[in-house]
């Protein structure tokens, strides 16, 4: 199947199941489509189609299957929001603020929260780690999901500009060994007192 055939195949079938034509048949097509075809869709369809792709089995698929795809297209929508919201202004870079981020500062946002610690702050290692757990009992979305990652590394993104900064911003969270706790509270302990 050639690139504008597949592209054209899902399209075709995430219109006709929005519109509510012969939806238990197209759904089926639809799933064994995507599923036969997950490399080359990856590969060939752009980020927009590939939620598009999530948006519609956040539609029409088990509850655990939408829960992991409404993930993903809200993760992608948060970025085009972010994005978005930059377009309306002229915003340049304000060399103050950022070297307060870069000295480990945080600075207050809204309602008590904070600014993303730039240098080694852990939130995204979170919310990826949190979100591959989950997404990964799916394994079509957990492809999805993977290539929309490494998108978002490549592009002109937030995600990717934080990661200039960053450098760990998509890295999975580290693995913390009885090992390395231990090692840490001891060398604190000597740190303490002077030894």
């Amino acid at each position: 199947m050639d690139k504008s055939s597949i592209q054209q195949d899902v399209q075709d079938y995430i219109t006709d199941l929005r519109k509510g034509r012969n939806t238990e048949a197209r759904w089926l097509s639809f799933t064994q489509l995507v599923e036969k075809n997950l490399d080359q869709i990856c590969r060939e369809l752009d980020t927009r189609w590939l939620v598009s792709i999530c948006d519609t089995y956040s539609d029409f698929s088990d509850d655990i299957t939408r829960r992991n795809a409404l993930l993903v297209v809200q993760m992608v929508n948060l970025e085009k929001l972010w994005a978005t919201n930059l377009l309306m202004y002229d915003v340049s870079l304000n060399k103050e603020k950022l070297g307060k981020l870069k000295s480990n500062k945080v600075i207050p946002l809204w309602d008590g929260m904070y600014s993303f610690n730039i240098n080694h702050g852990d939130m995204t290692w979170n919310l990826f780690a949190r979100m591959e757990q989950l997404i990964k009992e799916t394994p079509v979305i957990h492809t999805i999901y993977r290539t929309i990652i490494e998108r978002l590394k490549e592009n002109n993104t937030a995600l990717a500009n934080l990661n200039k900064y960053h450098k760990r911003l998509f890295d999975p969270y580290p693995r913390r060994s009885v090992f390395r706790i231990l090692r840490k509270k001891i060398l604190k302990w000597f740190k303490a007192y002077k030894i």
